[in-house]
């Protein structure tokens, strides 16, 4: 939230981290919005198979846990074929979604929203369609935000004159979950990579 004199206040509900991911954006308005969000996908698409596949890895790993205490090679059979699965799938999302092909930007990201570099101005309160794919697990997902803020760049060299930040108002729980494990996982990863220096 900004404040009178310009500062912005931290108003964050979930953990924020940095990160790089394929991202793209386009102004909508709330009727564009109210005909083409859904909590439910209408089928499943590349950029859903990433996304169900990253939920059914967790939940495979709960029961493999099991296996595992009852059969090691049962257990290391399976995660072979898991690994094959998602090879193929990963190649099939990287071949036919387009985001995939996107070149990654740094943002700021949360479930709840995302910070990022933008070429062109916005005003605040405005709404995008912001399409989102996630380099870990290859899971993309569309979802509607509103502009919180929009500031010049501060940043020496960036190609993009202007920083925006976004808040979700549109979004799949389950995209929001992917985004709380991407955002755990990746925290995790940077203090593994801080332990290591």
């Amino acid at each position: 939230m900004e404040t009178k004199d310009g500062d912005f206040v931290e108003n964050r509900r979930f953990f924020r981290v940095k990160d790089e991911v394929s991202l793209v954006f386009k102004q909508v308005d709330a009727e564009y919005i109210k005909n083409n969000f859904s909590e439910m996908p209408d089928h499943l698409d590349d950029g859903s198979l990433g996304a169900e596949l990253e939920i059914l890895n967790h939940e495979g790993l709960l029961i493999l846990g099991r296996i595992e205490r009852t059969s090691s090679d049962v257990a290391e059979y399976l995660k072979v074929m898991d690994h094959k699965i998602n090879l193929i799938a990963q190649s099939v999302i990287k071949e036919n979604n387009a985001l995939a092909k996107e070149p990654l930007r740094h943002v700021s990201l949360s479930a709840s929203g995302l910070e990022c570099e933008s070429s062109t101005e916005h005003r605040k309160g405005e709404l995008l369609q912001v399409e989102l794919l996630l380099p870990s697990s290859l899971a993309s997902m569309v979802c509607y935000s509103h502009i919180v803020y929009c500031r010049k760049n501060t940043i020496e060299g960036s190609k993009h004159a202007f920083v925006i930040g976004v808040e979700f108002t549109h979004i799949r729980e389950k995209d929001r979950e992917l985004i709380i494990k991407h955002v755990v996982k990746r925290q995790m990863q940077i203090i593994r990579e801080n332990k290591e220096e």
